[in-house]
């Protein structure tokens, strides 16, 4: 676990749903010590994918993954 990361980003109890996927994308680059939730898995790999290709990055989130 990347406490120094966690604790640099907090996600806020009244975050939007917005801000949830954008946190659990960077969550999964940065620290992934549990997959990204079912239900925002789908989103959260398409931003993922996004970035990458706006990067030039060929590592994806995968749902269900703990690390990119």
């Amino acid at each position: 676990m990347n406490r120094e990361w966690h604790q640099s980003h907090v996600l806020g109890q009244h975050a939007t749903q917005e801000e949830r996927i954008v946190w659990h994308e960077e969550h999964a680059r940065e620290c992934a010590c549990r997959p990204v939730p079912e239900p925002l898995a789908a989103e959260v790999a398409a931003l993922a994918a996004v970035r990458g290709a706006a990067a030039g990055d060929s590592a994806r989130v995968v749902p269900g993954n703990t690390a990119p």
